[in-house]
This record gives C-alpha cells, structure tokens and sequence, in this order.
C-alpha cells in the first residue's frame, strides 16, 4: 500500500543513515505520491502563465517525447510558469516545469523538444533522488519533511524544490539527462542537433549574465541546467548525440519553427509583477495613470503602491510611495510624516505636472539600502484623486552629498500624468515576431523596443545572434513591443 507524503518522509530521512546517495531511495509509486504533494504546493506558491492554448501546445510536445521515454507509463505533467527567468526543471514523479523566459529564448519546436526531452531524462533516472551527498539529501528531505507536517521553514515550496531539489544536478547527471533526452527526440522524429543549438544559446545567457552581474556588481543568477554543467565540444556530450540516431525513425519530422513561433506571438516580456511598465528608462504606470523617466539602464521594480529604481551599478536607489494625505497637508507635511522627520533642508515649494509639490533634502536617512545617509526627497500631491506621490533618493556614495542627486532630480521633475497616447505604451511588453526587411540592424531594432535595460543584447540572445550576430532579411525574428 502506498504510503502517504508525510510518513515517507521520516523514513526516507531514515534511509539516508544506510544507503548511498546513488541508490534509489522509494518504489515508482511512492516517488509519484511525493511528486503530487509537491505539485500542488507547488502551484500554491507560482502563477501558471495564463494561455490556456500555449499550456496545451507544450503539453502535447512533452507528452509525445514522454511516451517515447524509458518510463512511458508514468503519468507526466508538463506546466508553463510565468516566469521571466530562463530556466526548466522537473519534480520528482514526471512533473516539469518551463517558464515563459525559457520558451521566449527557444527558436523552434525542436529546441523545446530537447528542453522537455532533458528534464524526462531527469525524471526517468531519477536524479532527484539522488543526490551527490548524504548531506545535500538530508537537507532536501528535511526541508520537505517540513512543508509535509505544515511547519514554518521560512521558505516558500518553489524556493526549496528550485534551490535544493531540483538545482546543482552533477556533471555526470546532466550528460545522463542530454543522452536520454536525445535518445527520446530521436525515438520522437526530431534531430538531436537541436540540443547542441539549445545548450549553445543557454551558454551565451550565461555568458550575459556572468557580463551583467559585474556591471552590477552583483552575484550571477545563473538556473541549474546543461549550460553549467558540461563544454560545447564535450566528447561523451558528442557520443551521446550520435548513439542517439540508431533510434532515429525512417524520416525526420519537419522542425516546426513556424508553429512554434506563432504559439509564442504575443509571449509576455518581463517580470509578471512590476508596479507598472518600463519602456527603455520611461515608466508608465496606467492604475495611477502617471509616468516618469528614470536614468538609462536603472533597473525598475517593486509593488503597485511602491516604485523601486536601482542604478546600473546599484549604488544609487530612487524609491516613490503612493500614500493617502491628511485633507489640510502640504506636500513638505507629507514628507516629513512618511519619514518622521522635523526639518527638511533647502526646501522648496514647486509645481510639477501643474500638481503642487516640494522638494528637500533630508540629512539623514537609514531606512534604504545604504544605511545611514543623506537622501533627497519630494512630495507631489495630486489632489484629484487624494493621493501624493512621495519620492526618495540615496547613493551607496552619499556622505556630506547626494552623489546621484541630479539623477533623482531629473525622474522627480519628469513626472506626469499619462495622456490617451501613453494607453497603449502602459501595456505590459509582447513578443512579436517579425520578418526582417533589408538594412534591418539589432542597433535599430533596439531603439524601438520596449526592452527597458541592454535592449541590444537581450535582442541578440532572444535570436540566437549574440554577442554580435545580425538579423538577415528576410528571416523570421523575435521582437519586444
């Protein structure tokens, strides 16, 4: 009889003092109970991308790879998340995932064949139950324990399965997913060349990452997956690949770019919860129907009553807060409630957008991210509707002055509201698929896009063209609009 998800749990735990990692540690039935449990809490933590049509499309391509695959009588479940990272994994028990970042990255049906095609091969040698070390397994089970009897892990599920069970697959065991994977496409009708072409365009996302991080002097945010774990020129990733053919079928199905590319028209671009929509550096917010302009590659997030702005190098952060006003409060009344402070310096009276405003310094702030520093502030009252906008500035920099002020100035001072021609620019960022005209350059196709921050380059990996790669005309490209 099956065993229900919490009680395999301790045993498992228990299993781990006598067995190697390398062994399999439950039945087939026991590993799709704890895939289930996992699943739904899963998707109580993730949003599914909303298109039903797309669900159906990856579904159908997986499960054809999937009756294909050495386990072809496990029930699989294939789910589009969305998500703007690049990245796919799979659970143990035949659950895989894919974000729309992914997909938006891919350039044919044959490329997420052999996305799909590899996370069956992770599923079927059961490599998340495997782990490398006695340790690691212990974590992730403990974890999982945990999320079995409701107790508070500080964590959300998504966080764990990503970071512990599904991230940091061995070399060995991504070679193990790719010959697999390549062994079901091909058994499938489609070319194994298609997995090389997909590690290709996986390495130089990381290669971008890696460039973009030390620009922002951050730490890379690099999914687990065959771009970190093997070379292009592989030998036994090249052997792989070409044992794979012997279970190649008399013809090869047709790549169906075409198909592919039309279920991706219209793709969402982007983070899918943003307090409004980044256009290059112009913010435009259609709840509040207002807009700014923020310095060129600032990266802008936060939450719908909150704006969050970090520079390029993040040394410098410009927060706005949309708050409730006292009936008989001035913009400088406003400020210096938000921040609890009796005296602004060099406070001035202004209008902006034809609203009354003030503008300030405070001496000192310690309630962002560079702790204790001089900040530049700014009040908008928008009286129409009740609400003021109130805007703060500091700089990782910032001792006697505000090192980015004349940046914090500019975005304050660009503040409007939106007309009826911004509508449509308020619209979160689609994927638009085009056919390149002659003298077509990602030069030119990056000034009009709607990619707020390395638009040129974030271009050239969606087509499969950087570092330095130029549409040719006539081909069929990806476009952010």
């Amino acid at each position: 009889m099956a065993k229900t998800f919490a009680r395999v749990i301790p045993l498992l735990l228990l299993s781990l003092l006598a067995v190697g990692p390398a062994q399999a540690l439950m039945s087939i039935e026991e590993e799709a109970e704890l895939g289930a449990e996992l699943h739904l809490r899963m998707m109580a933590q993730v949003t599914t991308y909303p298109d039903p049509q797309l669900q159906e499309y990856v579904d159908s391509i997986g499960q054809e790879i999937a009756r294909n695959s050495d386990m072809p009588d496990i029930q699989y479940t294939f789910t589009v998340l969305d998500d703007e990272l690049v990245n796919a994994f799979a659970l143990p028990g035949g659950y895989i995932y894919i974000t729309r970042g992914m997909l938006a990255h891919l350039n044919s049906e044959a490329e997420l064949a052999a996305v799909l095609g590899h996370e069956i091969g992770h599923v079927t040698a059961r490599h998340s139950l495997k782990r490398q070390s006695k340790q690691k397994m212990w974590g992730a089970l403990a974890a999982l324990s945990a999320i079995a009897t409701r107790s508070n892990i500080g964590g959300e599920a998504a966080n764990i399965v990503g970071d512990v069970m599904v991230t940091g697959y061995g070399r060995d065991q991504e070679l193990e997913a790719d010959a697999l994977g390549a062994k079901f496409m091909a058994k499938t009708g489609y070319s194994t060349e298609a997995i090389s072409d997909t590690v290709a365009l996986l390495k130089k996302r990381e290669q971008f990452e890696f460039e973009r991080a030390r620009i922002e002097k951050r730490d890379p945010r690099v999914p687990h997956g065959t771009n970190r774990t093997h070379p292009d020129n592989d030998e036994r990733f090249r052997e792989a690949l070409i044992a794979a053919q012997k279970f190649r079928p008399a013809e090869i199905r047709a790549d169906e770019q075409q198909r592919f590319l039309d279920m991706i028209d219209g793709l969402a671009f982007g983070p899918s919860r943003t307090p409004g929509t980044v256009r290059r550096n112009y913010f435009y917010n259609g709840k509040y129907a207002i807009k700014m302009k923020f310095p060129e590659n600032w990266r802008v997030g936060g939450k719908s009553s909150q704006i969050q702005a970090l520079s390029e190098t993040n040394d410098a952060a410009l927060q706005v807060d949309v708050v409730v006003p006292g009936r008989k409060m001035t913009a400088s009344d406003v400020i210096k409630k938000k921040y609890r402070v009796d005296k602004l310096v060099d406070g001035k009276d202004i209008t902006i957008a034809g609203m009354r405003a003030h503008i300030a310094t405070i001496t000192r702030y310690s309630g962002g991210p560079f702790g204790n520093r001089p900040a530049r502030v700014a009040a908008i009252l928008d009286n129409r509707f009740r609400r003021a906008y109130v805007f703060i500035g500091t700089g990782k920099r910032d001792l006697s002055r505000i090192a980015s002020d004349a940046e914090f100035i500019s975005t304050i001072f660009s503040f409007d509201r939106m007309d009826p021609t911004d509508i449509s620019l308020a619209e979160a960022p689609k994927l638009k698929i085009v056919r390149v005209e002659q003298g077509t350059t990602y030069d030119l196709l990056a000034r009009e896009s709607a990619i707020s921050t390395y638009p040129e380059q974030n271009l050239r990996l969606l087509n499969g063209a950087y570092p330095r790669g130029e549409p040719q005309p006539g081909e069929l490209i990806k476009t952010v609009d």
